[in-house]
């Protein structure tokens, strides 16, 4: 599937870091401060963009497109309600 979208995220993590959770697999980190970084990568689907970078486990803000910031919404509105108390089944049954 072919880019249709350029995401830039920015990570509060050292690029060497988020290389490693990366794999590089999404791109090379551009250091911005010691402890910071930004991430340019090609988006073709942004809900498995999404998840990629959730799945980092670091601190990030998404600076673009904006659409990522509302599947990330709505992946994180999803996980809240899977997670609520009232969402498991009796597991005495």
């Amino acid at each position: 599937m072919a880019p249709t979208a350029t995401a830039v995220v920015r990570f509060a993590a050292p690029a060497a870091e988020v290389r490693r959770r990366t794999g590089g697999a999404l791109g090379e980190p551009e250091p911005i401060a010691a402890d910071a970084c930004r991430l340019r990568t090609p988006a073709d689907a942004l809900d498995w963009l999404a998840l990629r970078l959730l799945i980092c486990g670091l601190e990030l803000t998404v600076e673009e497109p904006p659409e990522l910031v509302d599947r990330l919404r709505e992946i994180g509105s999803r996980a809240r309600r899977a997670g609520s108390e009232g969402s498991s089944p009796d597991r005495g049954a």
